[in-house]
């Protein structure tokens, strides 16, 4: 899978002049609608959970305990299943796809945009196991957490740790391009499951 950076997408998107000014206009509207359409697969496939949904109008129902208890807890999906979203804010989850001419071999490439170092998307998709550095929070009444070092890091004489978090894998991205191989209308392309490019 390809974990694509911003501004490298960017210089190639398909409204760029260089792009235009290189590629067959049929073939150019032909690899936007492919690319596109693997987005929109792949974003689709990611079910929305506690805050990534609206929240609900009654405070009092269940479909309102429903929404806290999956934003405090945030549930995975089933290893092997696409990925749940827990942000409302696409550009900093997993929804966060990209796509973009690939001048190297005059086709398209999408991927969703690395965060964290760029390790979660590929965790995702593949599996794996990445290193957390954690910071201690203690309370009042003796009780204590840790959570996620920010980017403020931690305060002086805070307590700090690392721990190892294993991800089965839960691919988004491959489904997503054997999903637009089968469909007739882009039969005519060939796609690389493991660089998520197709030309």
């Amino acid at each position: 899978m390809l974990t694509v950076n911003i501004k490298t997408m960017k210089k190639s998107f398909f409204d760029r002049q260089k792009v235009i000014a290189v590629v067959d206009k049929k073939k150019l509207a032909f690899l936007r609608t492919v690319g596109g359409y693997v987005r929109k697969t792949a974003r689709n496939s990611m079910k929305r959970k506690g805050k990534a949904r609206a929240t609900p109008k009654n405070f009092n129902g269940a479909a309102y305990r429903k929404w806290v208890e999956e934003a405090r807890n945030q549930p995975a999906s089933q290893p092997g299943s696409p990925p749940f979203t827990h942000s409302d804010n696409d550009t900093t989850s997993l929804k966060f796809i990209l796509f973009a001419f690939n001048t190297t071999n005059k086709s398209v490439m999408v991927g969703p945009v690395g965060f964290n170092r760029g390790a979660v998307p590929a965790l995702h998709e593949f599996g794996g196991t990445l290193q957390v550095a954690e910071k201690e929070v203690r309370f009042p009444n003796g009780g204590r957490i840790w959570t996620r070092m920010g980017a403020r890091g931690a305060r002086s004489g805070q307590q700090t740790r690392s721990r190892s978090a294993k991800y089965p894998a839960r691919p988004f991205m491959k489904p997503a391009i054997e999903k637009t191989k089968s469909q007739s209308r882009f039969k005519q392309l060939w796609f690389s499951s493991g660089t998520g490019s197709a030309g």
